[in-house]
């Protein structure tokens, strides 16, 4: 029961990196570097559960995971114990549930966002002063993002009129960086982990912290290129009079479902972007170097042991 230990100690290492990351004092320091771990540990924790059930079914004579399985393969049969067939099975079904999961939500997603794309291309149209953006006729503070490729920025005629120049381009550069860094690409595991786990307090936890993140990483990005406090009264304008992004699109404070491109119902200000603001207000101090390349080493091994288990045995 070698492998399977080793095994456990990569989901316990996933699970103690995920209780770190719940401290929010450090995390929101580098949340580009926090939403990497976030990432390594729920994959390295599915990958850990997978091969797990497998280490439990396999025979230890057998070799690491991957190897015993091409052996039973081509052989057809083996002398298995039932109840090893069964956790052999049990790995299959939930490697199965996670890829299903994952392609379902990635189908999901693909097929909103086209939807949204079409509508923008009957209600949507350009302006000179926001080169590159698309305008939607809304007096409503609306803006985000619609990734993919193309991508889309789109904002409303509400926000060019209400905000100031420098508060819309702030505005905008944080649903650009949205674009630029593909963090609905971050955000896909941790959306598909919270299915998963069926919707659980646990999952949405996760998720909400990672979303969390990579908003603060659109606006590190635009705070960067356009100055802290241009940003941060933008949000605080669009936290009290905005409106609900498109399912599937990325805003500024956010997003949530509606029906249309244009955003129909009015967007209470949040923890979330309350905390947002504060941090551009005053800004924490980034993790030292030296912190930054233990997590980055830390994320690395997250992701390569697990798989290193399915091919050989440590």
């Amino acid at each position: 029961m070698i492998h399977a230990a080793e095994n456990i100690a990569v989901v316990v290492a996933a699970i103690a990196t995920m209780a770190a990351l719940f401290v929010r004092s450090w995390q929101y320091r580098s949340p580009h570097v926090s939403v990497l771990l976030w990432q390594s540990a729920v994959v390295s924790f599915g990958l850990g559960l997978v091969g797990l059930l497998l280490a439990v079914g396999l025979s230890p004579d057998l070799g690491a995971p991957a190897p015993a399985l091409g052996s039973i393969w081509r052989v057809g049969s083996t002398d298995l114990h039932p109840l090893r067939w069964l956790a052999i099975g049990a790995a299959a079904a939930l490697a199965c549930w996670i890829v299903f999961t994952v392609v379902a939500l990635a189908w999901q997603t693909t097929r909103r966002r086209m939807r949204v794309r079409s509508l923008l291309a009957l209600v949507g149209t350009h302006d000179d002063e926001v080169d590159g953006v698309e305008v939607v006729e809304h007096p409503a503070l609306a803006a985000y993002c619609v990734p993919g490729w193309p991508s889309r920025v789109v904002v409303s005629s509400g926000a060019i009129e209400t905000l100031r120049k420098p508060e819309l381009r702030s505005v905008l550069a944080h649903e650009r960086a949205h674009a630029r860094e593909r963090h609905d690409l971050a955000l896909l595991p941790m959306v598909a982990a919270s299915r998963t786990l069926g919707g659980s307090r646990l999952g949405c936890a996760i998720r909400a912290e990672v979303m969390l993140l990579v908003e603060m990483c659109a606006d590190e990005s635009a705070a960067r290129e356009c100055g802290r406090r241009e940003l941060s009264r933008a949000l605080r304008r669009f936290g009290a009079h905005g409106t609900h992004a498109p399912d599937g699109a990325l805003a500024a404070t956010g997003g949530g479902p509606v029906e249309h491109p244009t955003g129909v119902s009015p967007q209470p200000p949040t923890p979330a972007v309350a905390s947002r603001c504060a941090r551009l207000e005053n800004p924490p101090e980034p993790l030292p170097s030296w912190a930054v390349g233990l997590s980055l080493a830390v994320s690395v091994g997250l992701l390569a042991l697990p798989m290193l288990l399915m091919l050989v045995r440590l």
